[in-house]
């Protein structure tokens, strides 16, 4: 977040959505990703002038990105809860590391406004799971 300073008084500025939310609103969504996301571990690399995103994170970004909106044109507005399921024998990584990559991905694609408006992340290693499967529910109030 940044904040502008003006004469009078400082003004806050939250983020703006980088991609538009994609095709219609919907109350529910599934997708899946080919693969395994990056660890959170690995997705950002220090430098001379801070940290940065790494170049493994930024390819995954855009192949993840593109997957996403292949499958279908629709978002789900508002407050959201996330489920995800990826596969134990794809990953070494612990399971809450590899949450945030797809949160950012999801809003990234479209499918979420912002993953601030994620409530609630069941997330879970199980058989039978090809890549990483990911079911959106808008929150009930």
């Amino acid at each position: 977040m940044t904040f502008l300073s003006s004469e009078k008084y400082r003004t806050r500025v939250h983020r703006v959505i980088a991609k538009p939310l994609d095709g219609e609103a919907v109350a529910f969504g599934a997708l899946v990703l080919h693969g395994t996301p990056p660890s959170l571990n690995n997705i950002f690399v220090n430098g001379k002038k801070g940290r940065f995103k790494s170049s493994g994170y930024k390819t995954w970004q855009v192949r993840a990105c593109m997957q996403l909106r292949r499958q279908s044109g629709w978002h789900v507005p508002g407050r959201v809860e996330i489920k995800l399921a990826f596969n134990r024998s794809e990953t070494r990584c612990d399971i809450d590391n590899l949450i945030k990559p797809v949160l950012d991905i999801l809003m990234a694609s479209g499918r979420i406004a912002d993953d601030r408006n994620v409530m609630k992340v069941e997330a879970a290693f199980e058989k039978g799971v090809t890549g990483t499967r990911i079911e959106i529910r808008s929150a009930t109030q």
